[in-house]
């Protein structure tokens, strides 16, 4: 199989005369496209690229709307833009059955105005969130929960922004695997035996490995500081920043409750030292930093579906906070990008 996390990042055009995929080379030198089978986390990945490209397009030329509106959405456009360089342009290729219609997993129509890219930023979020729970490779995973995160802000913005209700978010079915069909040309479901050659079914064990455990106990000793150094800062901290720090503090203090109730090792302290509140803010931004440092972490200790539902949830809610303190308000909340390969993991397969 060869693996669109190689190639992602790259251009149709560059792939129309050659792809350098880690010493390998790729010809395209017939209608046959190179990708027969998509793993789930290949078309994740090419979903949200898609969804990014989608809302920068209709943003750069949004029609009628209000005068004051224009700022927030050339804002907006610049993230999706910006996400669009994580995940790497969305690819199409000639279908093997001749048609016009290039191959490509099925995607969602485009948004033709700015109201209707709220929308698709608030599906998109959901997309991202629940792809993020399934996908295995876990770099993937933090950029799926942060564009998730960044994505329910964007469109609240946009939503203010051009003066319209904030639509409801849908129910997703996950991102799965797909394989070429050689008669039509189009990607298709896989049949249950090519399902398990293509990602074989893994039992999740009833209790965390020695690996595991140790990672997930670290990431609840670092949840746990950041609650605590929240809970402390929040006694100095004005009435309306003093609410959402509580509130912060009050759903890690959950997600740590459920980590150790699932057989995640109990690292919590009574205390972590007393905080020097003379700038009880800073300490309150050093925390929420904290919190969404440990969530990208925890994604990084585990694989469980339950874990990555909770994960996504708290990211949302500290992502939200440190937007509001001023703290974090970029494309993807907690992570830094310079370029793909900083953030997309790199594949060794030949």
């Amino acid at each position: 199989m060869i693996s669109l996390t190689r190639l992602s990042a790259l251009t149709v055009t560059a792939l129309a005369v050659a792809a350098a995929t880690t010493g390998c080379q790729l010809r395209i030198d017939s209608q046959a496209s190179p990708f027969r089978e998509l793993s789930s986390s290949d078309v994740a990945r090419y979903q949200a690229a898609v969804c990014d490209q989608q809302v920068a397009d209709v943003l750069a030329h949004p029609g009628e709307i209000p005068a004051d509106a224009a700022a927030p959405i050339a804002d907006v456009a610049a993230r999706a833009t910006q996400r669009l360089q994580a995940f790497g342009q969305p690819w199409t290729f000639p279908s093997e059955a001749g048609s016009e219609v290039p191959a490509a997993p099925p995607t969602r129509e485009a948004p033709a105005t700015a109201q209707a890219a709220v929308t698709r930023l608030v599906t998109c979020a959901s997309q991202a969130g629940t792809d993020a729970t399934v996908v295995e490779d876990r770099g993937l995973a933090k950029l799926l929960v942060s564009a998730a995160a960044a994505r329910r802000q964007e469109a609240l913005r946009l939503a203010q922004a051009l003066g319209i209700a904030m639509p409801g978010a849908e129910t997703i079915t996950a991102s799965s695997p797909l394989v070429l069909d050689e008669d039509t040309g189009k990607y298709r479901a896989p049949s249950a035996q090519e399902r398990q050659t293509m990602e074989p079914a893994e039992s999740e064990a009833a209790t965390p490995s020695a690996s595991e455990a140790k990672a997930l106990g670290e990431s609840v000793a670092e949840l746990d500081s950041a609650r605590y150094d929240l809970e402390q800062a929040a006694s100095r901290l004005s009435s309306a920043d003093k609410q959402q720090a509580i509130a912060l503090a009050d759903q890690l203090a959950y997600e740590i409750d459920v980590l150790v109730d699932e057989g995640a090792p109990d690292t919590r302290q009574l205390e972590y030292g007393r905080l020097d509140l003379s700038d009880p803010a800073a300490r309150a931004h050093e925390a929420v930093s904290a919190a969404l440092a440990a969530q990208y972490r925890l994604i990084e200790a585990t694989d469980r579906p339950a874990i990555r539902e909770r994960v996504v949830v708290a990211t949302a809610a500290a992502s939200q906070v440190a937007r509001s303190w001023g703290v974090e308000d970029s494309a993807l909340p907690g992570l830094t990008v310079t370029t793909p390969a900083s953030v997309l993991p790199r594949d060794d397969d030949h």
